[in-house]
């Protein structure tokens, strides 16, 4: 699984902005058209930030704000995103949430 920051090409690295970032979570492996619950921990806790259903080739697309599912830049920014499908089982994947400007 792929965590992709929305306006650069950077995969597994999100930078942080004003307003929170918008990042793409990209996965496969699943079956066509299974129902996938994506989660993450931003907060110590297990949090559903998503659903998506698998496209005809196993693969979905989900896209969210983080800021709006609790993500916020702190000293140890390295999250993990999980995917579960209700057939197939579950994939992980990482990403860094990097402060350029700290305070923008």
């Amino acid at each position: 699984m792929i965590v992709h920051d929305s306006a650069n090409n950077v995969a597994g690295a999100v930078e942080w902005r004003i307003g929170g970032p918008t990042v793409d979570i990209l996965g496969g492996g699943f079956n066509p058209g299974e129902r996938i619950s994506v989660t993450a921990i931003p907060r110590k806790f297990d949090v559903l930030i998503g659903d998506a259903v698998a496209n005809d080739h196993g693969a979905f697309r989900l896209t969210i704000q983080l800021t709006q599912v609790g993500f916020e830049p702190a000293e140890d920014s390295v999250f993990t995103v999980s995917a579960a499908g209700e057939d197939t089982g579950r994939v992980e994947g990482v990403f860094i949430m990097v402060d350029k400007v700290p305070g923008n």
